[in-house]
Order: C-alpha cells, then sequence, then structure tokens
C-alpha cells in the first residue's frame, strides 16, 4: 500500500516513526512519501529513517497513493485537501484526516470523489504500541474501513467507534498517555524519595504500566476487579489505595478526562 503523510509535526512523526518500524519487518507492507514544508528537522528525519519526502503538492497528489493521512492543524486541512483535488490526487483515494473538528462531510463537500475516514492517533504508534480510533458513520464504506483497519493495525490496537464518539475515545487514547505520564513521573519522584536510584525507578515503572495494560487487553475483568486481585485484606496495596482515595485521585482523573473533552 502507497501511503502519503501531510504534515511531520508531532503525531506525523510519531506515525512516520511507526510505519517504519513496521517496515522493518514487513518491507512490502507500506510505501510512504511524506509532503511538509522545508524544515531542517523533517530532513533529518528523512536523513534518519529514510522515507520518501517531498514539499511540492504536485508531486505528492500525482504519486498514485492508495491512502492520504491528514496529520495538519484543523484550520489549514480544508485548504490542503482542496489543494491536493487541484494538483490532480486521483479520485478514490482514501482519505484519513486525524484534524480535530473537521467533519467528513466538510472534506466531503471539497473533495466529493473521495472517501473520508477521521481517526485519532496517540503518540505510542511511533513504537507500534498505538491506539488508533477510527470513526464510522451511515456513510462509511465497508471495505474502505477495512483498509484503514489493516493499514493502522501496523501501528498497534484499531478501534472502531460512532463518530458521535470520536471526540470522547480520542480523549481516552489521545490525551491519556500525557495522564499516565504523569502518573509515572509521581511514582518516579516518590521512589527516588524513598531512595531508589531515578532510572531503576524508570524501567520498574515502565514495565508495570506496560504489563498492567496488557493484562488488562486481555482479561474479562473490569480494572476494579483486577485492582482487587492486588489488595490482600490489610495489606499494603490497600493502604495505598486509601491514600488515593483520601487525595481525591479517581475524581481528579475523571475531571482530567472530562476537560479534555470539551
Amino acid at each position: 500500500m502507497k501511503i502519503g503523510i501531510v504534515g511531520a509535526g508531532q503525531m506525523g512523526t510519531a506515525l512516520i516513526r511507526g510505519f517504519m518500524r513496521a517496515g522493518q519487518h514487513s518491507p512490502s507492507a507500506v510505501t510512504l512519501l511524506v509532503k511538509n514544508p522545508p524544515n531542517p528537522r523533517v530532513d533529518r528525519l528523512q536523513a534518519e529513517l529514510g522515507f520518501a519526502l517531498t514539499s511540492d503538492d504536485t508531486v505528492f497528489a500525482k504519486a498514485g497513493l492508495d491512502a492520504v493521512i491528514l496529520t495538519t492543524p484543523a484550520p489549514l486541512t480544508k485548504a490542503i485537501v482542496a489543494k491536493l483535488v487541484d494538483q490532480g490526487l486521483s479520485a478514490g483515494t482514501l482519505l484519513l484526516s486525524a484534524a480535530a473538528g473537521v467533519t467528513v462531510a466538510a472534506l466531503h463537500d471539497i473533495a466529493p470523489n473521495y472517501p473520508v475516514i477521521t481517526f485519532i492517533p496517540n503518540i505510542p504508534v511511533a513504537v507500534n504500541q498505538g491506539t488508533i480510533t477510527l470513526a464510522k458513520d451511515a456513510e462509511t464504506d465497508p471495505v474502505q474501513l477495512a483498509q484503514a483497519k489493516q493499514l493502522f493495525a501496523l501501528l498497534g490496537t484499531v478501534v472502531v467507534v460512532k463518530a458521535s464518539q470520536l471526540n470522547i475515545a480520542g480523549t481516552l487514547s489521545g490525551c491519556g498517555p500525557a495522564f499516565v505520564d504523569i502518573f509515572m513521573a509521581a511514582m518516579s519522584d516518590a521512589a527516588v524519595a524513598a531512595g531508589l536510584d531515578r532510572p531503576t525507578a524508570q524501567q520498574l515503572i515502565a514495565s508495570m504500566v506496560a504489563g498492567s495494560g496488557q493484562l488488562a487487553a486481555n482479561s474479562q475483568q473490569s480494572f476494579s476487579d483486577l485492582a482487587g486481585l492486588v489488595t490482600s485484606p490489610g495489606g499494603t496495596t490497600i493502604q495505598g489505595v486509601l491514600a488515593l482515595e483520601a487525595h481525591q485521585f479517581r475524581h481528579a482523573i475523571i475531571q482530567a478526562v472530562l476537560a479534555a473533552n470539551r
């Protein structure tokens, strides 16, 4: 599959790294072409990873792409799509938009002959452990949805939701890593305060979070039930849980998710 990525910012770079890593294991999986204005940082990234790079709209539009991934800022996305269509992007090319607030209908108005699927990725796609949320509405073609799922499965776990659920689903997967990072940083500080060196603390914490997530993903039990597996009566874990409750940890997380979802 020949894929074009428009925009090599933070998320675009994460997607590029993930696809290039996937190509190391399956060289025929994806051929990548990235479009970005001239930028020394992106030039260094291209030199490091070896993907094709252009700043020319016509070269990009006429490259015979199967799909175009848009990771551009929302205010620019519609203009970029219009320019690609004007420059000869093949009709029927799948447009995959990560631009928050730009609806499928808005992109169809500009590019009526192109299928559009909106999605939200997260930063761990860079190491092929991402969560990619795809929005499905009544007009979504099942074949194109399957194509998008197959493509993004190279980068991690793909979850399909109703279009009306994309914002909250994207908040969980897209903003969630920052919340988890803050949680891990706090645990690291506590470990250092208790006498453990930070590199060892970071290794332990990252492994613990990864393992806990994998256990939850493979389990039919609720998160609360899984927590119950390690909270023995009168044990140390329940004392920590009570301390979290005393400081309204759960309330803080709920409020963080709701605030990010506005």
